[in-house]
This record gives structure tokens, C-alpha cells and sequence, in this order.
């Protein structure tokens, strides 16, 4: 998964997530909690054009965008429950949750994906603590829910949060700070892929 956050990375991120679909992301998270309602709307409209729902698309956070351009969505980790917000944006759309502690992640019940970061330390939210590779999997052996690492995952420990337990990863500086954002996805997909399934 592609996460956003353009106030470090300024690339249109309908841009950014094309190139990175087309290197084997699997879904984009447009995670941008500052922008205004009207912008929110015209970003989404882009994702919509650029990336198509070859992907699943998720808004962080608005139910009235999620459901008006038919994407999924991403609830924080105290947010709206998943049944709410399932019956906003419907049964086929992705419902994903941020967690941060095993207890949270027990406590998920019913969402496609679980978002556990941070992982390691990193600039998108330096402030908060980072779990290391045995809080990763201490959450993911708390829940039968798919995790995704987030904080700090990137070409040099996708493995290692993949051996801790995670399913996949999800990034935003190891696409959107190269240089090649689709060759780095393609290089994280083939690392993700290398894993054996379950």
C-alpha cells in the first residue's frame, strides 16, 4: 500500500500512485487529514481518473468522499466502528484500521486489513513511539485480520517486518522519496511476493 503525505513529498499524488500501481502497489491510501472538504474531493476525483479501481483506493478518514467515488476507507484507531462504516461505503469496498497495540487489534473485528505502525522510527510522524519487530508481532498474533507494517518500512527491512508477521507493508517515503517511484515499488513488490503464502 502507498500512503500520501505530500507535505514531505509535493508530487501530485494521483501521479505518484500511478507510477507506483505500475509497479505492483496494491492499493493507495490518500491520507491527507488537512486538506479541505473541496480539496479532499478534487484529489480523489484525480485518483479516480489516474490510478482507476484496477486498485482499491481508501480515504483516510471521510466516509461522504469514500462513498461518493466508491473507494474504501481508512478508520484511526479510536474512529467510527467498522460496521458504520460499512454501511456507508458498502459491502465491497475495503474498511481498513490503524492499531497500535495487540488490545486495539483485538478489538478490530471485521475489518479487511489492520495498518500497524510505527514500525520503526520515522519522519512522517516523529513523535510517536515505534513498535520494533516484536510489538509488530506480538499485534499480529493477536488477530486473524490481515497487518500491514507501516513507520520506517522499506527496501532494506520489508523482509524482516514480513518474517515478524506482517502480510504486507505500507509506505510512503520508499516510493515517494525515489527517484524511480515505479522501480522501488516493483523492488518492494518482489520482496512481498518472495514470502511464502500462509
Amino acid at each position: 500500500m502507498l500512503v500520501s503525505d505530500r507535505r514531505r513529498f509535493p508530487t501530485a499524488f494521483p501521479d505518484l500512485a500511478a507510477l507506483a500501481v505500475a509497479g505492483g502497489v496494491h492499493a493507495v491510501q490518500l491520507r491527507e487529514p488537512d486538506l479541505s472538504p473541496q480539496e479532499l474531493v478534487a484529489t480523489a476525483l484525480l485518483l479516480a481518473r489516474g490510478v482507476g479501481l484496477d486498485v482499491p483506493v481508501l480515504i483516510n478518514g471521510s466516509f461522504a468522499v469514500a462513498a461518493r467515488f466508491g473507494f474504501g476507507i481508512h478508520l484511526p484507531e479510536a474512529g467510527p466502528a467498522v460496521a458504520e462504516a460499512r454501511r456507508v461505503v458498502g459491502e465491497g469496498a475495503l474498511v481498513g484500521r490503524s492499531v497500535h497495540s495487540a488490545v486495539a487489534a483485538r478489538g478490530a473485528g471485521g475489518a479487511d486489513y489492520l495498518l500497524v505502525g510505527n514500525v520503526f522510527p520515522t519522519d512522517s510522524k516523529p513523535a510517536h513511539p515505534h513498535l520494533g519487530l516484536d510489538g509488530l508481532n506480538q499485534i499480529a498474533n493477536a488477530t486473524p485480520i490481515p497487518v500491514l507494517a507501516i513507520g520506517g518500512v522499506g527496501e532494506t527491512n520489508a523482509a524482516e517486518v514480513l518474517a515478524a508477521g506482517a502480510h504486507g507493508i505500507a509506505v510512503v517515503a520508499a516510493i515517494a522519496g525515489s527517484s524511480d517511484p515505479t522501480g522501488a515499488a516493483r523492488r518492494l513488490r518482489a520482496i512481498v511476493d518472495a514470502v511464502p503464502a500462509d
